[in-house]
Parts: C-alpha cells; sequence; structure tokens
C-alpha cells in the first residue's frame, strides 16, 4: 500500500517542526508542493525521515565548522525537500555499504534471478536493493510483483540455494592432489 503523499510531507515537516524548534510552520500550500517532490522520488517515508536525520547531522557538522572558522553563531537548518531527497539516498547508500558479504551475494542472486523472469535489469536491481534495505532496517519488504511472479522468484532462490549448498569449491583439494612443476607440466603430488 503507498502512503497518501500529502501526509508523507506532513510527517516530514511535523519531524523537522519537532527537532527544531526555531522551523517555520507551513501552510498547506507548502505541504502539497514537497508532497509533489517527495511523490516524485518514489521513496518512503521511513527513508525521507532517515533523509532529514541525515541532512541535519551533515549541516550540523558543516555549519559548526564554518561558525569555528568565521567566529559567527551556526546557520540554522533550512532543508529543501530537494536536499532531504538527496540526503534520504545516501542514507539508503549508506545502509548498503555497510551490508554484510552474504546479504550482498544474496542480493545479486535475487538480482539475477529477477532478470531470468523477465523483469529489466533496472527493475531487478531497484527491487532486489530494496528487499535488501528493508531486511537490513528490519521494515517489511514492499514489492511490485504478482502473487505468480513472487511464487516464481520463491521457488528460483530455493532452487539456487540448493544448488548453492551442493556445488562444493574442489580447488582446495585439487591443489593438494597435484602441483606444478613448471610452467608447462602438472604431476601428481606425492602422497
Amino acid at each position: 500500500m503507498t502512503a497518501n503523499p500529502i501526509e508523507v510531507a506532513q510527517a516530514v515537516v511535523d519531524n523537522l517542526q519537532n527537532h527544531d524548534l526555531w522551523f517555520p510552520r507551513v501552510g498547506a500550500g507548502a505541504v502539497e508542493a514537497w508532497a509533489r517532490r517527495f511523490a516524485e522520488s518514489g521513496l518512503p517515508v521511513e527513508d525521507l525521515l532517515a533523509g532529514v536525520d541525515h541532512a541535519r547531522t551533515h549541516h550540523t557538522q558543516v555549519s559548526q565548522a564554518r561558525a569555528d572558522n568565521r567566529s559567527e553563531p551556526a546557520e540554522p537548518f533550512r532543508p529543501t525537500p530537494d536536499l532531504i531527497v538527496a540526503h534520504a539516498h545516501k542514507a539508503r547508500r549508506a545502509v548498503l555499504a555497510q551490508l554484510p558479504a552474504e546479504r550482498i551475494a544474496e542480493m545479486d542472486m535475487a538480482n539475477h534471478l529477477l532478470q531470468e523472469m523477465g523483469l529489466t535489469p533496472q527493475r531487478a536491481h531497484r527491487l532486489s536493493r530494496d528487499i535488501a534495505l528493508s531486511l537490513a532496517l528490519g521494515r517489511t519488504a514492499v514489492h511490485d510483483l504478482t502473487d505468480t511472479e513472487m511464487d516464481e522468484f520463491k521457488a528460483l532462490v530455493t532452487k539456487a540455494k540448493k544448488a548453492a549448498v551442493t556445488h562444493r569449491d574442489r580447488r582446495r583439494e585439487l591443489a593438494e592432489m597435484f602441483r606444478v612443476t613448471d610452467t608447462f607440466s602438472i604431476e601428481k603430488a606425492a602422497s
């Protein structure tokens, strides 16, 4: 279910007003304008709120450093919808960068399996990335797959995981059995 853009924008404005008491009270027109920009971004409200936090942290660091250098008071935090969207994307990239190698491998596998199902590479990548982010952030994964597509995807994932378990990397075992004598020949290793 997609959230109402006006409610999303209002949640962001409420966050700004609750954390920054100086932040002006905005009217319905401004909320609607922000809602249009947030709807264009396609980001869920959780990511936009994370973007506000990310932007606020970045602004505080930069503004304080400037203030220290200039001996002036720090500038107030006055974000625009574009700034919030940009920082929401940065916050998402930061979460992805911290994923463990196993989760990244699962995300890549999901990406390839979705493409095998006929999804475009862009859609498959976006979907696998969004699912990995949802799992990393403890959210319910939101997707636009039909029930049939989801069943097919689950079957492909199960098949791929079974294949990964049955596949055994034999390089080390083979390395113990054989030794390279020179560039052109291999002979059986002494037991």
